[in-house]
């Protein structure tokens, strides 16, 4: 009897454990599962992220996309889609593909990692606010000012850093809403920075000085923008993006007063340095410069070259839609 007893309870026990214990057992193992000790200890999608990081840094940015889309698939198996790790590889595949000029996957990523984070990150504004920066910034990309405008609005008043004013600047400067635009050049102007972050408020300046140059003396701008170029070449900084425009706005001054030749050496020297970053060819600052050779050699009325850069336009533009 005693040993029936012992059986008895034995399985009347094991039953319980089973079924009450049972659940809570699964949910703390699943629990163990999603944490990053977890996922770091038995080096879970580890080869494939580190694949992934080694074609960003050699720009093979389509082979990167194919190592991370397997990381993420990894990390889903693993995690639930609401993930830090999750967040940061859509953010990863959104920045791929925005140097690809692949503008609308880049925003459907973005979009993506900002869904995830209003759930898991839901009163910390600062995290949030940088979703809405980056996908304003896509917008930026794609032309869509006003859209950029109103979103770029939302992330500074989730978040009031300064590094939005510039970009808030510069989508106003596309619309033609000067003012609005100076008024947050001088927001970006009072809150000076370091040297390792100067290309943005100089790229503020920039366009400030273009702004007032329509009504104010125009060597003014050619002085600050040559004074520009000769700061950051001399600080070796000769294949920083923000270049691009400054070579190319000078360039306009310099057509304006007919210095056609000097005019096509700074169009140049964009269109090498954007083939120097690996900047993808459907990148629109290739649509932008092939336009600025190609009415360069119009007014040198070398027709022929003028056409040929003209296309080379038209066919980055047709690229991207």
């Amino acid at each position: 009897n005693k040993i029936n007893k012992f059986l008895f309870n034995t399985i009347i026990g094991s039953l319980l454990i089973f079924f009450v214990l049972g659940p809570a057992f699964d949910s703390s193992i699943k629990y163990i599962k999603q944490t990053d000790y977890y996922l770091n200890f038995f080096n879970i999608g580890k080869e494939e992220y580190s694949l992934a990081q080694k074609e960003i840094e050699n720009n093979n940015y389509k082979q990167a996309q194919i190592y991370l889309e397997k990381y993420l698939k990894i990390i889903l198996n693993n995690v639930e889609e609401e993930h830090k790790l999750v967040i940061d590889t859509y953010i990863k595949m959104a920045n791929l593909y925005l140097k690809e000029g692949k503008y609308d996957e880049a925003l459907n990523y973005e979009e993506k990692a900002l869904r995830i984070k209003y759930l898991i990150f839901n009163e910390n504004y600062e995290t949030i606010a940088e979703s809405h920066y980056s996908i304003a910034n896509v917008l930026n990309a794609k032309g869509l000012y006003k859209e950029a405008v109103k979103t770029f609005e939302i992330a500074y008043e989730l978040h009031k850093s300064h590094k939005y004013y510039n970009t808030i600047a510069n989508s106003n400067f596309h619309l033609g809403y000067y003012q609005e635009a100076l008024k947050y050049y001088n927001l970006s102007l009072k809150n000076n920075n370091p040297f390792d972050e100067i290309s943005i408020y100089l790229s503020a300046l920039v366009n400030e000085q273009l702004i007032y140059s329509n009504n104010s003396n125009i060597q003014e701008t050619k002085r600050f923008l040559e004074e520009v170029i000769e700061l950051f070449e001399n600080n070796n900084h000769e294949n920083n993006y923000n270049l691009f425009s400054f070579y190319n706005n000078l360039g306009g001054i310099l057509e304006k007063e007919k210095e056609y030749k000097k005019a096509l050496n700074l169009y140049t020297k964009a269109l090498n340095l954007i083939t120097n970053i690996n900047l993808n060819k459907n990148h629109i600052a290739y649509a932008i410069i092939y336009n600025s050779i190609g009415l360069n050699y119009y007014y040198q009325m070398d027709y022929e070259k003028s056409i040929i850069y003209y296309n080379k336009a038209i066919h980055v533009l047709e690229s991207i839609n």
